[in-house]
């Protein structure tokens, strides 16, 4: 089990070893909650993240497989998704939400509408000057995809990746 009780006090420590003072705050923070076999983790990195989202997004390519469509996710939208997807607050909790809606619900829209075909390759690109991730159509498609947001705003529940 993971928990973010005490997360301030390691956000405020900045680099370097957890000291003895804030590991007791820490502690005095969480024992109060939880019993005593607690173990206290660093706050992940920027590349710690980036090396989860290259996990996530390795899981996506899995699932294609069998349709043979290879997913190219270009470095700016990989850079994009640790962003919007690390909170100091709830670590990478968002990152399995902000790979659903900003790639993995796109590409269904995209599959489904005969967008992007077996056998393709399924282009993620950063637009820099709409600050957004697009998943790149090979084609026009075949299927009316109308009245379909993909913005993330419709109150669908989402089941988080494990």
């Amino acid at each position: 089990m993971t928990s973010n009780l005490g997360a301030a006090f390691l956000g405020d420590m900045g680099e370097g070893p957890i000291s003895a003072h804030t590991r007791q705050l820490v502690m005095d923070a969480v024992q109060t909650h939880f019993p005593p076999e607690i173990i206290i983790y660093r706050m992940l990195s920027r590349n710690n993240i980036l090396k989860i989202v290259d996990l996530r997004l390795k899981e996506i390519q899995d699932r294609l497989a069998d349709r043979h469509v290879v997913l190219d996710v270009d470095k700016e939208s990989k850079q994009s998704l640790v962003f919007i997807g690390y909170s100091p607050t709830y670590g990478v909790r968002p990152l399995n939400r902000a790979i659903q809606s900003e790639v993995l619900n796109p590409l269904s829209i995209m599959l489904l509408s005969d967008r992007i075909r077996d056998g393709e390759t399924a282009k993620v690109r950063f637009d820099g000057p709409r600050n957004t991730i697009v998943v790149t159509p090979n084609h026009d498609g075949n299927v009316e995809t109308e009245g379909v947001e993909l913005d993330g705003s419709d109150d669908i529940e989402i089941e988080e990746m494990d």
